[in-house]
């Protein structure tokens, strides 16, 4: 299993769940009508030749640890295989029904209409979400971000969290605000 994980302007490369090495002289990757070219260099010949069993993008940074489990689950590691029962039949059949208990979260941005994630989907703000009371839930404020032909650097989370963040929701529904400032950055254009 080889992992990119792409963060900023710095890339970590991670072979079976091992980190194996760092660059952080990238150019910062950003939403917007890039042509998104894997194993090679757009417009020019060579690169990758064989064949990629998945691929898998994901705007939220996953930990070490996550990339192993993966890892381990593709090799059966985590699935152990015991002897068949030699008794087929059911003698009773159970059924649990689990309601866990929900709020609403709301994520805002300022300016509005930025992206911002939760539960690895991303939408333009302000979205509300369901989610479960006190589970573990991470949200991420990708940066920078083009709207309307200006560009934008996250600043700060309301609840002074990183950009990408685990939070533990509440009872209550909660609003979480992105705040964004425009930057005089240069954006390089590709050529289509």
């Amino acid at each position: 299993l080889l992992v990119i994980a792409i963060s900023g302007v710095t890339a970590s490369i991670i072979v079976d769940g091992v980190e194996v090495t760092t660059d952080s002289t990238l150019t910062p990757v950003m939403a917007g009508p890039h042509r998104l070219v894997f194993a090679g260099r757009a417009g020019r010949a060579g690169g990758f030749h064989g064949v990629l069993d998945e691929i898998r993008l994901s705007s939220v940074r996953r930990s070490d640890e996550w990339i192993a489990a993966q890892y381990l689950s593709m090799t059966d590691a985590f699935v152990s295989f015991d002897v068949p029962m030699q008794n087929a039949t059911l003698s009773r059949t159970t059924v649990l029904n689990l309601e866990p208990q929900t709020s609403n979260l709301t994520l805002r941005s300022v300016p509005p209409g930025l992206e911002l994630t939760v539960y690895s989907e991303v939408e333009k703000s302000p979205s509300t979400h369901e989610v479960i009371v006190n589970a573990a839930t991470t949200i991420s404020a990708p940066s920078p971000q083009m709207l309307d032909g200006t560009l934008y650097e996250f600043v700060a989370w309301s609840d002074k969290g990183a950009a990408t963040h685990e939070i533990a929701t509440s009872e209550k529904d909660e609003t979480l605000t992105a705040i964004f400032r425009a930057t005089t950055k240069r954006v390089r254009r590709t050529s289509r």
